[in-house]
């Protein structure tokens, strides 16, 4: 028996309106909190958190310095003649050891001044031995004249003549140390081992009292000046005894230092205050007009919060999710930065934080997410 076209078509219309009809009776059956945790659990959003846990931490203050000889001086000539011998050592670059001779003036006039000196003091001795034997005399044919009374005169014990021949001998004694010294001025020598940065006097020259010879630098003593400011300085505490790196340029060499003085006042202009480092070592090869970097190790701080740098927002702001992991925020008291994290101070009173790593302006306080730690999926 064969079923017109028009049955057919009715049959699959019936058919299709009861499959239809238990579908929607099967939604309509469903229990309304379980549509609604399923669109929550569809709707929350994963965030990438840190669990930090508050600590005792220590900054490490990063500022830069330019090294400089701490020793710095134009030898000057302090007498007058002609240079008869001169270090062939007094060339800019090179060394001169401290003691080294570094040129010799004609010495015949201060060797002659010298002697003259010597004889005047010996003759200024003479001098003083004669007033003194005189003066006794007179004070003897006074007693022996048996005129008892005190002259009227101090002329008649000698009194004002032994007192000049004294003077005499006094200052022919000082004219001799000079003498002396004018002709250990004619031999020059380094006060210190240093580095010869710049020469003035030649072979052949005649050098005049306060003609300059050579400029020299230390080239052991080595300091290192930078400049903190007042968080910074308050943040390091006792100076004296912070730890102190220095590195060079490169940042592949690395000495130790330390602090030794301060500027004691702030600069007018910077308001900076100055500190002085110098390397524990001599001769550890950092060179004057190098810039440097110091590292300064701070005082201890307790119950900070050693966060990453992404979770700082731009208003200084961190976000955080609580325990119903819900998006949570609070305003940082930053310390220091270093090394990609950020120190704040634990204000919240945290045993622990569970921090968002890189949070967003779009998130409002309150909202549930999916809190996902860093390096997990």
């Amino acid at each position: 028996m064969k079923i017109s076209n028009r049955l057919k078509k009715w049959l699959v219309f019936g058919v299709t309106t009861v499959i239809c009809t238990g579908i929607v009776v099967t939604l309509y059956s469903m229990e309304p909190d379980n549509q609604v945790e399923l669109k929550e659990a569809a709707a929350l959003k994963n965030v990438t958190i840190q669990e930090i846990l508050p600590g005792i931490h220590q900054p490490w203050i990063k500022v830069y310095g330019e090294a400089a000889s701490k020793w710095s001086t134009t030898l000057r000539s302090q007498v007058n003649g002609p240079i008869v011998h001169i270090n062939e050592n007094l060339q800019p670059g090179k060394h001169i050891k401290a003691g080294e001779i570094i040129l010799e003036i004609d010495t015949v006039e201060y060797q002659a001044n010298l002697a003259i000196a010597q004889l005047e003091l010996e003759n200024a001795r003479v001098n003083l031995l004669k007033t003194q034997r005189q003066a006794d005399q007179a004070m003897l044919d006074w007693k022996r004249s048996g005129f008892g009374d005190t002259p009227s005169s101090s002329l008649v014990f000698y009194e004002p003549q032994l007192a000049a021949a004294k003077a005499q001998v006094v200052s022919a004694k000082k004219t001799l140390k000079k003498a002396k010294k004018d002709l250990e001025y004619t031999r020059i020598t380094s006060p210190y081992s240093g580095l010869v940065v710049e020469r003035f006097a030649d072979k052949g020259e005649t050098l005049f009292s306060g003609d300059s010879i050579v400029k020299i630098e230390s080239a052991e003593d080595i300091e290192i000046r930078v400049n903190l400011g007042i968080d910074q300085v308050r943040r390091i505490g006792d100076w004296q005894n912070a730890q102190v790196k220095i590195f060079d340029p490169t940042g592949k060499a690395q000495w130790i230092g330390k602090i030794v003085r301060s500027s004691g006042i702030l600069d007018t202009k910077t308001r900076l205050q100055g500190f002085y480092i110098v390397p524990a070592k001599k001769s550890s090869g950092i060179l004057p007009g190098m810039f440097v970097t110091a590292s300064i190790c701070g005082k201890k701080q307790e119950n900070l919060l050693a966060l990453p740098e992404s979770s700082l927002t731009r208003d200084g702001y961190i976000w955080y999710t609580d325990d119903n992991d819900l998006l949570r925020n609070i305003k940082a008291a930053v310390t220091f930065y270093e090394q990609g994290r950020v120190y704040i101070k634990n204000t919240g009173h945290f045993d622990h934080i569970r921090v968002v790593v890189s949070p967003i302006q779009a998130y409002i306080s309150g909202t549930k997410v999916n809190p996902v730690l860093e390096g997990e999926s």
